[in-house]
């Protein structure tokens, strides 16, 4: 069977070469899981410019869950870089699953140790091949991959880590923060690519994650059986790549007010009979941020604003969300509780704030108002179901506040999130339950 590419990142340099793909990513339609082709311009120095090592190294730290840090990444061999990726897709402590593909090639020496190596290591591996005719197809996104700077690296590896999730719930959520995060990326770059890979996730989460989680007893059962959102809502809405890269095109300009940037990407459609189905996606991913924003508002116009936020992480915990947040409290600092349970999307946002930071004072005005906008933010780990622990570190937190001036959103998991709405209350703080 074809394969179906989604997304290719290309050399600029080769735009005439028959194959110039770094790597491609793609499926096909009877197969679960995705396929990541490899190119084996990887393992050459001479090929890969010194401005991939950083793309590079945030692809290997999204895909490992953070548990692999590259340092020398200059230094890693094209069978290096297939170890890393097959090892990610194997562990089971990321939510990625993925098959590894080369291309075939053919050796006319024998001999040489390092083709010798090279040989063993292809018949040995858990890996894919595909021939160059396949690879030539055209994919729904293409980047030539020129010199970008880091923001928008982060965001290439945030859409193919988003692309390669597993179809587990923790895989499901994230998706949503990859794409929440491409779309701030968008608002203050105003970047085509970032918008299409915002446009490709919502996407494949529509037309590829949904259908294949539903083909699934387990994950329906198991993974998404308390899910508010259940993505198996999502296999009867039929959408075309077309109308959501027209939609996104058109009603994502930012003019410094995320409130109503995101009440226009929400009601835009509402009344067209014709583009429900992309209202509904559209609502399905992005409608809580707008529910957070438009609640901690009415609470701001009743009240005053605020010089800090006490709330809690949940699964769809993002850069955008936290940008919400802060906008529409007027906080500069947020405290953030983490669970087990999202210390991927808090490492996630640290990645966020470390790359944001790099640009302080910089040319880039929108990269710079960007930093400024962005709320300071810290993080204390709680526990989701130890009571006293939960109890030490909410009075802890509620007691080391200046009174009156902190809004406690409580959000997440249950027994912290009500137990921090009760104690701000009881300490005659501002709480709300979003």
């Amino acid at each position: 069977m074809p394969l179906n590419w989604q997304f290719k990142l290309l050399y600029e340099e080769d735009r005439s070469s028959s194959s110039n793909e770094i790597l491609a990513i793609g499926f096909d339609d009877y197969v679960n899981p995705k396929i990541i082709y490899l190119s084996r311009k990887l393992g050459s120095r001479r090929k890969i410019p010194d401005r991939c090592k950083n793309l590079l190294k945030n692809i290997i730290r999204l895909l490992s869950g953070f548990t692999i840090e590259p340092v020398s990444i200059d230094k890693l061999k094209f069978y290096d870089f297939i170890r890393l990726f097959l090892s990610c897709s194997f562990s089971i402590l990321t939510p990625f699953r993925y098959n590894v593909a080369l291309s075939y090639s053919k050796y006319d020496e024998h001999t040489r140790v390092d083709v010798v190596k090279a040989i063993h290591a292809r018949l040995t591996m858990p890996v894919s091949f595909i021939d160059y005719a396949d690879l030539s197809r055209e994919s729904l996104v293409e980047i030539y991959y020129d010199s970008f700077n880091e923001l928008l690296d982060l965001s290439i590896a945030s859409l193919i880590a988003g692309l390669l999730t597993s179809i587990t719930r923790h895989g499901y959520y994230i998706r949503l923060i990859m794409m929440h995060t491409n779309l701030l990326f968008h608002f203050y770059t105003e970047s085509k690519e970032v918008l299409d890979m915002c446009t490709l996730l919502a996407y494949d989460t529509v037309n590829w994650y949904a259908k294949q989680a539903h083909r699934l007893c387990e994950p329906e059962i198991a993974e998404y059986h308390y899910m508010i959102y259940d993505p198996g809502d999502l296999v009867n809405i039929k959408v075309s790549w077309e109308d959501l890269k027209g939609y996104f095109k058109k009603l994502t300009s930012y003019d410094g007010d995320l409130g109503k940037t995101l009440g226009v990407l929400l009601e835009k459609y509402k009344s067209y009979n014709n583009k429900r189905n992309v209202y509904k996606i559209a609502d399905r991913f992005f409608g809580r941020l707008k529910d957070i924003y438009n609640t901690v508002k009415h609470v701001v116009k009743n009240e005053h604003r605020f010089d800090h936020v006490v709330t809690i992480a949940t699964e769809q915990w993002s850069p955008l969300q936290a940008l919400i947040i802060g906008e529409a409290s007027g906080a500069k600092e947020i405290t953030v509780l983490y669970t087990q349970n999202t210390l991927y999307q808090r490492l996630y946002e640290n990645v966020f704030q470390e790359i944001i930071s790099k640009y302080e004072n910089s040319m880039n005005k929108k990269v710079n108002k960007l930093l400024h906008d962005y709320p300071r933010i810290s993080y204390t780990f709680i526990s989701s179901t130890d009571i006293e622990y939960i109890n030490s570190i909410i009075e802890n937190v509620i007691a080391s506040r200046r009174k009156g001036d902190t809004l406690f959103i409580s959000q997440g998991p249950i027994i912290p999130a009500i137990k921090l709405y009760i104690e701000a209350l009881r300490h005659g703080e501002k709480a709300i339950l979003v």
